[in-house]
């Protein structure tokens, strides 16, 4: 149980890493490079629902109407508030916050999805006893995964006690905002492609290989498009992965909620690679275990095979 509770817990640290690397100018990359592996040594595992595919393969029409949507207030409570003051076309949030406790307070966002396809605004607000906030969350790939409109948007929101990590959160909730009524939600559908690799799909999950980069700098990564079709939260991980029959773990894992779909980068590091003389990957070997994200049982495990 151990071993999920840590996938489960270091998900997101190495999801920022992943948008760092997208933002990064090239004279960044081996800093960013260096500091990534610093992470991964204390025995973080990354994923990332980010990447660079083209965006004409996967397609969000606009709505015909404008945003209707007005000030919505998720709590109002003795703890404090949360509102969300508006939302843009690109898709920024206007929130404000305020907190009526005597301990600071950090709010959060998890499990974000957007026309249920999962984002990452990589936000969280420290707010301190007895005081206000104002902040806007930001999302900031909606274009390279071919979404144009945000018709809903649904998260868990998480209120904790910042100086107190053990305590239960104050609020963890989810909500479902929808910028141009509910009567005009889309879901995000991705277009087929014949450079597509289909690693499995059945009636419960789908693991796609959506395209493949191969970088001087960073190594070899795969990008997975995902699915999950059944009615449990799950985790999709790695297990000991093998690059032409050579140990070489990529250290990947992301928690998909029910119904949900996602992007993932999987990579192998330039130097992991190197140090076990690879010079040209002719298969990956990849153990893929899917779990339950609440009861850890496994719904599926098998080892996944890509050739490029």
């Amino acid at each position: 149980m151990n071993k999920y509770f840590d996938l489960v817990s270091d998900i997101n640290t190495v999801n920022f890493i992943h948008m760092i690397k997208k933002k990064e100018t090239k004279g960044m990359k081996k800093i960013i490079k260096l500091f990534t592996i610093f992470l991964l040594s204390f025995g973080m595992f990354g994923c990332g629902n980010n990447t660079d595919a083209e965006t004409e393969t996967k397609v969000s029409k606009k709505p015909k109407s404008e945003i209707t949507f007005e000030s919505e207030t998720l709590y109002d409570n003795d703890y404090g508030n949360f509102i969300v003051q508006s939302i843009s076309e690109n898709g920024d949030l206007k929130v404000s916050m305020e907190n009526k406790t005597d301990s600071t307070l950090m709010y959060s966002l998890d499990h974000v999805s957007i026309n249920g396809l999962m984002e990452n605004p990589f936000w969280a607000r420290e707010v301190t006893s007895g005081n206000k906030a104002n902040d806007t969350i930001s999302f900031y790939s909606l274009k390279e995964d071919g979404i144009d409109t945000i018709t809903y948007i649904t998260f868990t929101l998480i209120v904790s006690d910042s100086e107190n990590w053990n305590l239960e959160p104050y609020i963890k909730q989810e909500f479902t905002l929808y910028p141009y009524g509910e009567n005009q939600v889309k879901e995000f559908e991705r277009k087929s492609e014949e450079s597509d690799v289909v690693l499995l799909n059945n009636e419960q999950i789908s693991v796609i290989v959506d395209h493949v980069e191969d970088d001087s700098t960073y190594g070899y990564s795969l990008f997975l498009y995902l699915e999950n079709k059944t009615d449990q939260n799950l985790i999709y991980h790695i297990d000991n992965a093998s690059v032409n029959g050579i140990m070489v773990d990529p250290f990947w894992a992301i928690d998909i909620p029910s119904g949900k779909k996602a992007y993932s980068e999987v990579s192998w590091y330039k130097q992991d690679l190197q140090d076990n003389e690879i010079d040209t990957i002719e298969y990956i070997d990849m153990p893929f275990v899917v779990s339950n994200y609440d009861t850890y049982s496994i719904l599926f495990e098998q080892t996944l095979t890509y050739k490029p």
